[in-house]
């Protein structure tokens, strides 16, 4: 049991309960799919590797991710300059390994649309504001709920995850 080991994240649920008791004009970001999408994608770099395992997870551990994203949130410009690095190589290492595994490990991939909806948020807010949210989301842990899922989106790591 690695309970012991790791401080326990806060849930989206709750995160997003207190991020909208705190400022309700923010609700906006966090109902929006694309801006989940590119969460979910920092929490498949970090936290899931992370807690499955180095030895299992086909995938790399993004440490120091959080941090760079942070480094750059001040100018708009250089933060989604270093948002598309990490979007293109997410979706370059996850399309290697499910090449790699013919198809056993797969995990969603950022569409067009995620940044397209991610670029109208800067537009319209502030790019910490973005930043700091969309680490807060990628490191928060998904409720035990399970979503609905499509076989040919899911990576294995979370369906491990779930099982820990």
């Amino acid at each position: 049991d690695r309970s012991q080991f790791f401080v326990r994240p806060f849930t989206e649920s709750n995160l997003e309960r207190l991020i909208m008791m705190t400022e309700p004009t923010y609700a906006p970001i966090l109902e929006n799919e694309g801006f989940r999408n590119i969460a979910y994608a920092i929490r498949m770099s970090t936290l899931v590797p992370l807690y499955v395992g180095r030895s299992k997870s086909r995938f790399d551990i993004r440490y120091g991710l959080g941090q760079e994203l942070k480094r750059k949130a001040q100018y708009k410009d250089d933060f989604l300059d270093a948002l598309a690095d990490f979007m293109q190589s997410y979706n370059d290492e996850s399309m290697r390994v499910y090449e790699r595994t013919k198809g056993q490990a797969r995990r969603r991939l950022i569409t067009t649309g995620d940044i397209e909806s991610i670029v109208a948020l800067l537009d319209e807010y502030d790019s910490r504001t973005i930043c700091h949210l969309l680490i807060a989301f990628g490191y928060a842990r998904d409720p035990k709920e399970k979503p609905e899922e499509d076989p040919n989106l899911v990576a294995a790591e979370e369906r491990e995850l779930d099982a820990a």
